[in-house]
Order: structure tokens, then sequence, then C-alpha cells
């Protein structure tokens, strides 16, 4: 600790301690001239005096000269920490290039992965609206994960739909009656929102992982991408400033990522979360869910509560 405080010291100080250095070099050689000025050595009669001459500039190489020597090499260790320092500035930014690079890359796949995806309305849940025929055309993008926020609410709700007016489809389903019986068995965790959640979760799973899977590992990805480098970026800091810039810093591209999931991808992260702790716990350190409004929650009243590092706002809150 005490060698780290005195090359801060040394760092901060070297050009003083350069300057005073040489300012006591060329003091003492004028002070010794001044000595001479009165001898042989200096009585301007072109007579040299190899005595006195010799004292005169064994002094000047042993003092005088020692004295510059030591501000030489002060002024080449100033030079390399001037170097090091450009040096390290230099890998700096080439890092914060390389990190952006990959960071923005791994945006464009994700914005890639979403418009990809193309499912089909006849095998969605959507089927559990009362009353209609099912839609038969093909969806993707914005519009999926739109529908895919609804029919994780209706599957949620399932228990509390009325089943004389569903329509044939949904009788036919095999898996939609099989769910139904589920949530209506006495070991259904009816009033456990977490256990609640897993249930219709591995059965909303069980449909959707070949469209959602992908999406879902990718942001993941993405999360621990940040969270890994802003470990080790932290780790390298010593002070509380610094380590409140890190974590800034990569709060912002956390709300980068944020700013282009719109709030259906927003519902199904969280309760994607709730399933997968890793993930629940990327989503919390990011605050990733914080523009998702309480009201789109499948259970505004209990499900907010789920994530304990921040609160969800109403619609309301967020737009002002």
């Amino acid at each position: 600790m005490k060698s780290f405080m005195m090359k801060k010291w040394l760092e901060k100080n070297i050009s003083k301690i350069v300057l005073i250095v040489i300012t006591t070099g060329f003091a003492t050689l004028i002070l010794n001239l001044l000595a001479y000025a009165n001898t042989d050595l200096l009585n301007f009669s072109f007579k040299v005096n190899p005595q006195t001459s010799s004292y005169f500039g064994n002094f000047i190489g042993g003092i005088v000269g020692t004295i510059f020597a030591f501000a030489t090499i002060l002024l080449v260790w100033m030079t390399y920490e001037v170097q090091k320092k450009e040096l390290k500035e230099t890998q700096t930014v080439l890092g914060l290039q390389q990190f952006e690079a990959t960071f923005f890359e791994l945006l464009k796949t994700q914005r890639v992965i979403k418009k990809s995806v193309s499912f089909h309305q006849k095998k969605r849940f959507a089927t559990l609206k009362r009353g209609g025929e099912p839609f038969s055309n093909v969806i993707s993008g914005d519009t999926f994960f739109e529908a895919a926020m609804k029919d994780f609410s209706n599957l949620y709700n399932i228990d509390r739909l009325d089943t004389n007016k569903w329509n044939k489809n949904i009788t036919e389903d095999e898996f939609l009656v099989e769910l139904y019986t589920g949530v209506n068995e006495d070991n259904y965790p009816r009033e456990q929102p977490i256990e609640r959640i897993k249930f219709v979760y591995k059965k909303y799973f069980d449909r959707y992982h070949n469209y959602l899977g992908h999406y879902f590992r990718h942001t993941y990805h993405i999360l621990n991408y940040l969270c890994e480098k802003m470990s080790k970026e932290f780790k390298a800091v010593d002070t509380y400033n610094k380590r409140v810039f890190v974590i800034n810093k990569y709060q912002f591209y956390a709300e980068i990522l944020q700013s282009q999931m719109s709030s259906s991808e927003l519902f199904l992260m969280f309760y994607n979360g709730i399933c997968f702790p890793k993930t629940k716990m990327l989503i919390e350190n990011f605050k990733l869910l914080e523009n998702l409004s309480a009201e789109d929650l499948a259970d505004p009243e209990l499900h907010p509560s789920l994530y304990k590092s921040f609160t969800f706002k109403s619609r309301n809150e967020i737009l002002d």
C-alpha cells in the first residue's frame, strides 16, 4: 500500500522534482564558479593551473554531473510513464471500440431473430378467445410477440375462462384440454404465483420453444456479455467514483437493448426470468424491465412484487 501511494505521489510531482534537481545542479555550478572567481582558474590570463583545474573538474564531474545524471534518469522515467499512460489510453479506446462493435452486432442479430420468427396463427392459444374462428394467417416480428404475450396471459388465466363459450377448435385441441384439466386439479398451485407461473410457462413453452427459444437465449447472451465486461472493468478500478462510472456505463448499454424491445418482449422476458434464475439475476442487475407497466402483466396485482430490485410503474407513471 505504501509503495502504491509513493508511486502515485511520484507520478503527481515528478515534474516538480525534475525542476528542483536541475535548478540545484545549475545553482551548484554557478556557486562554485563564483567560488573559483578569485583563483587562477578564472583570472582570464589564459594560464591554466593544472592542480586547480583538476579539483574543479573533479567537483563538476562528481557532484554537478551526478545531479544532472539523476535529473536525466527522472526525465527518462517521466517519458516512460507518459508513453505508458498514452498506450493504456489507446488500449482503452481500442477495447471500447471492439466492445461496442460486438455489442451492436449482437443487437443487430437480435433484431434479425425477432423479424425472422414466423408462426401460423392456427397453432396459437389465441383460440382461447371466446367464439369466432381461429386465424389462419402467418404472423411474425412485433405481431408475433404481441400474440405470444396475449396467449400467455390467456393461459395463465385459463381457469377463469368460461368453457361453455369455448369454440370447437379449443375442444378438439388435446393440449388445451389437458392444460385446462391440469389447472383444475387439486395440486394446481392456484394461490402460489411463482409456482403457477412455472406450471403455465412449461405448458406454454412446450408449444412456443421452437419460436421463442432462440430469442431468449440470445437476449441472455447479450446481458451476460454486458455483465462479464462490467465485472472485469469493475475489478480493475479502485475508487468509488470510478466504480459508479463503470456501472452507469454498462447500464447505458442495457438501456439501449431495452429501448429496442417492445412491451410484449419485456412481458415475455419477465416470465422467462421467473423460470430461469440466471436470467432473472441479469434482468434485475440491469433493470431491463423498468419500462414494463404493471397493467401489462398477467396478474397486475401479484406479479410486480416478484422482482424485488425495482418497482414497476403504471402506464401513466411511465408516460410522465
